[in-house]
């Protein structure tokens, strides 16, 4: 009888043979972005186009040019303590800039970029210790070390993933050593003293790379292991390490996700129906290139011989003579005629204009609008006809932005959602949480608002009163000055029945705080001119907005007029009405 792990390696080889089917030309597409010959041979015909190249690399640019805002909604509610929290950790832990190295952005960028180039692109939320940081990070996962349910056609489809990952030996030993240090650790100790007593895999590393990039001491590998994780969808699903060597589990455990989100998110920029992996555009781009380059050919031997014709001069010879590039050729006789000749070719004056209608068809593929002059401007036309074709043309290449970003913003915010569930359900027990000021204001003023609803303002004294007492009431604020939340991750987790991230590419942290910014200043102004001064709610209103803006414009000045004792309204005379 097969054992467990025995099953999945057949599932691997069988998933593997099924994906590889589909991915077999993206060697070629590789070389086809970076507009080089699809072989190393030196006879290998220059197939590509740089406009093909530029595209590639412009769109993910275009789209992904800053940090996305977001907000997170908790049980129905983005204004919550939860709902703050988990904001936190999407802009702390899930996008954490703190790596030292290849950044978020970075990485989005990359990660489309190989999406317009494969079809798709898969994405891992890895989470550990990041220079002794406890997060989570990005980790694109190369299309070779995919592997997802066989005969399946659409990714969302599948019930279970296998990914590949190639571990050193040091590292490898490391992990033993911190699994047998904790005594309640997952992993198969016997099994992973098995796994290096056997040795690294002998791997061929040069299957990652096109032929043009081919590098011959990446042949064959015997540095590294390959070490497989299977992760079955849905709540509580099972997640399996193993290794094709040995027939043991090294790790084996149920997942803590009462949501069951995958783990692994796959960004396609164009689905597909009978593809898993969607559509690529550079596969899409890629024949027209190729005609670009095969007339280009047709005619470069004919541009070379115009370029240094030969000279004739009228004579007589005695012998045939084989005409040369750049050949002189004399005659005894000194009254011989000298005539100069070109040839030519009438396809050649055509063929400025094919390159730019291949041009065309690539750009309207990869949905880029190129500037046909400098500052968008159509040769011939007015100041006024100049200006509205400028705008159009933007306004057509801001829409094929668009349709990129929002593609991306929807990866985004499934990946985010993942990452903070993973994040948030591995946590254990009740710990301390160091927040932002961004998210310790937000839970004071919603923790202040709701105090001031239980303690209604005295109209005499003007300070707030516990109507249970009589007694005035004291405000302390939910998180000091220290920053510090205590968190009980269990019933933190056991709270939440659902939850949604929302994902903004298109507008920027600053331009978002500046907008918030310009609406607390409306609001101030609107409440100064129009409320009743003598109204004790209006007042404290207008304070609340005041500390709001001062907490944002100059948090110096809002610490210490917090920390100056309050004094007590002086009460006002009663109004007589007129005699």
């Amino acid at each position: 009888m097969a054992t467990k792990v025995e099953d999945y390696i057949k599932e691997w080889d069988k998933g593997k043979e099924w994906i590889d089917g589909f991915t077999r030309d993206f060697p070629e597409l590789d070389s086809l972005a970076d507009a080089v010959a699809l072989s190393s041979s030196k006879k290998a015909p220059m197939v590509g186009d740089v406009s093909l190249a530029s595209s590639v690399r412009q769109i993910p640019r275009a789209s992904i040019q800053q940090l996305p805002t977001m907000s997170v909604e908790v049980n129905g509610t983005k204004i919550s303590i939860p709902a703050y929290i988990c904001e936190f950790l999407v802009r702390r832990m899930v996008f954490n800039q703190d790596t030292f190295g290849k950044g978020i952005l970075s990485t989005m960028q990359i990660g489309a970029e190989s999406a317009l180039t494969h079809g798709f692109q898969a994405a891992t939320a890895s989470i550990g210790n990041i220079m002794n940081d406890f997060g989570s990070t990005m980790r694109l996962v190369h299309y070779n070390d995919v592997v997802i349910e066989p005969g399946v056609f659409d990714i969302s489809d599948t019930s279970y993933d296998i990914t590949r990952t190639r571990v050193t030996k040091r590292k490898l030993k490391k992990l033993l050593k911190a699994a047998k240090a904790n005594p309640n650790t997952t992993w198969n100790v016997e099994a992973l003293e098995e796994l290096i007593a056997l040795g690294p895999n002998t791997n061929n590393l040069s299957q990652y790379l096109p032929p043009t990039r081919d590098n011959q001491s990446l042949a064959l590998s015997d540095d590294t292991y390959d070490i497989m994780v299977r992760n079955e969808y849905g709540p509580y699903g099972e997640i399996c390490t193993f290794t094709t060597n040995i027939k043991k589990p090294l790790r084996e455990y149920k997942s803590k996700s009462k949501f069951g989100y995958p783990r692994l998110n796959f960004l396609v920029i164009d689905p597909a129906q009978l593809t898993p992996f969607g559509v690529s555009r550079v596969r899409l781009a890629s024949p027209s290139a190729n005609y670009a380059n095969i007339y280009l050919q047709s005619t470069a031997k004919m541009l070379l011989l115009n370029a240094d014709p030969p000279v004739f001069q009228k004579g007589s010879f005695t012998t045939p003579i084989t005409l040369k590039r750049g050949a002189l050729w004399q005659t005894a006789d000194p009254n011989a005629e000298v005539k100069l000749q070109e040839l030519s070719n009438s396809t050649l004056t055509q063929f400025e204009n094919v390159l730019k209608f291949v041009d065309n068809q690539i750009y309207a593929i990869m949905g880029v609008t190129p500037n046909n002059l400098p500052g968008g401007q159509q040769a011939g036309g007015g100041a006024y006809q100049n200006k509205v074709s400028s705008t159009m043309e933007k306004a057509s290449s801001d829409m094929a932005t668009t349709q990129i970003t929002n593609i991306v913003e929807n990866f985004i915010r499934q990946y985010a959602l993942t990452a903070l569930d993973l994040f948030v359900s591995e946590q254990v027990g009740e710990t301390e949480l160091i927040v932002d000021d961004k998210c310790k204001n937000a839970i004071n003023a919603l923790a202040r608002g709701e105090f001031d609803k239980a303690n209604p303002v005295d109209p005499m004294t003007g300070m707030p009163v516990d109507p249970m007492t009589g007694m005035p009431a004291q405000f302390v604020p939910t998180i000091g000055d220290d920053n510090v939340i205590v968190i009980n991750w269990a019933e933190f987790y056991d709270n939440i029945k659902t939850w949604t991230v929302d994902i903004d590419l298109s507008m920027s942290g600053d331009e978002l705080e500046e907008k918030k910014r310009g609406d607390l200043q409306d609001m101030l102004t609107v409440s100064s001119q129009t409320a009743d001064p003598n109204d004790p709610v209006a007042k404290q209103r207008k304070m609340a907005l005041e500390d709001e803006l001062l907490k944002d414009v100059a948090p110096d000045v809002a610490k210490a007029t917090e920390s100056a004792p309050q004094q007590p309204m002086a009460p006002q005379a009663e109004q007589l009405p007129p005699v």
